[in-house]
């Protein structure tokens, strides 16, 4: 089955400036999913409307698309940068990964097993999940001066009585090519999932997050 895997790496990030190409232990960011990808043997198109990370990416054995403006907006969906670049290999491609740039503690095993998922499990999507210490059902929301509870009906209920909650990693998903192109998105009311721990689902936002995930990477690779 016909895999291509698709990096979306804009120029610009508001909340870190330069994230995808910024140093994380010792290389740019965005190196480590085109090795991850590479490492996988899958055919990588990095997305991105930046010539300095275009010609990264080609240096390292990807293609680039240059991403139009239009598709560089904060809220454009990922779908649409996805079905941008597969506009010109819909023929050529039964499976698609979409691979965030900064998922650094992203692992071979993880996304073969969200192939896995698609393409002998018959699922649509997959992606990583990880377990959640929170109980949604008990949260709590501010009402002027006070704290009321989100869902009142679950406010006396023991909390060993509700179903684990999970979330989602963000760091990839897979997908089946015509189903995505009809559907038009990576989160379908039901998914594959990968359960990867919640120390390598390190959400990178903030510099203190690159710190954090800066010093997971090196207690798991042993850098």
């Amino acid at each position: 089955m016909k895999t291509l895997c698709v990096i979306p790496a804009k120029a610009t990030s508001k909340r870190i400036p330069g994230k995808n190409l910024k140093a994380f232990c010792g290389k740019p960011v965005i190196l480590y999913a085109i090795e991850l990808a590479h490492a996988i043997g899958l055919t990588v198109v990095v997305s991105s409307d930046s010539e300095e990370i275009g010609e990264l990416a080609v240096m390292n054995g990807c293609s680039w698309r240059d991403r139009p403006a239009e598709l560089c907006a904060d809220d454009t969906p990922m779908f649409d940068v996805v079905a941008d670049t597969l506009s010109s290999r819909i023929n050529a491609t039964e499976t698609v990964v979409m691979l965030y740039p900064c998922s650094p503690l992203a692992q071979v095993q993880d996304i073969q097993e969200g192939l896995h998922l698609v393409r002998e499990l018959w699922h649509h999507v997959a992606y990583p999940v990880y377990k959640s210490h929170d109980t949604p059902e008990r949260s709590l929301i501010l009402d002027g001066d006070s704290v009321v509870p989100r869902y009142p009906e679950f406010k006396d209920v023991n909390s060993n009585e509700f179903t684990q909650s999970y979330h989602s990693a963000g760091q990839w998903y897979v997908a089946d090519v015509a189903w995505l192109l009809m559907y038009r998105t990576f989160t379908p009311y039901q998914a594959g999932y990968v359960e990867i721990p919640a120390s390598r689902a390190i959400d990178i936002d903030t510099l203190e997050d690159w710190a954090l995930a800066e010093g997971m990477y090196e207690s798991i690779s042993g850098v």
